[in-house]
């Protein structure tokens, strides 16, 4: 496969990607909103919890912007910076939100876990694709 089709199909896709990442956000925004006690019980902590979330906003933030805006190094970057902002905001935000706390371990959580989901995204589209693409 030419790297103009894969190119060609991920671009087609980008719709799609932009689609999941708003509602992923959206589901994380609301669901960082609501008060402790409205919040289901997990049988892990809360650590894991911020991880696995952010995990998702990364991987798919980081997809977003690797098909939308190329292959280009500095969007890497930009994912990061916008990620940690969001995880400092959040747990800002939180502050005021009932049983809720801005814990500076849960933006650690919140930012490795998107770190890690950008870094999945980056293998997966930019070393998969170059693989194939020779």
């Amino acid at each position: 496969m030419s790297e103009n089709k894969i190119y060609k199909f991920l671009f087609n896709k980008k719709y799609l990607v932009l689609s999941a990442l708003v509602s992923y956000w959206m589901v994380l925004i609301i669901g960082t909103s609501l008060p402790s006690e409205s919040l289901p019980a997990f049988k892990v902590g809360d650590k894991v919890i911020h991880f696995i979330a952010y995990f998702g906003l990364g991987f798919l933030f980081g997809a977003y912007r690797l098909i939308y805006f190329n292959k280009n190094k500095k969007n890497v970057f930009i994912v990061i910076l916008i990620v940690a902002i969001y995880a400092l905001a959040d747990e800002i935000h939180q502050i005021f939100i009932p049983g809720r706390y801005c814990e500076l371990f849960d933006i650690f959580a919140d930012i490795i876990g998107g770190l890690i989901g950008l870094g999945i995204a980056y293998l997966i589209l930019i070393k998969k694709w170059s693989k194939i693409v020779v």
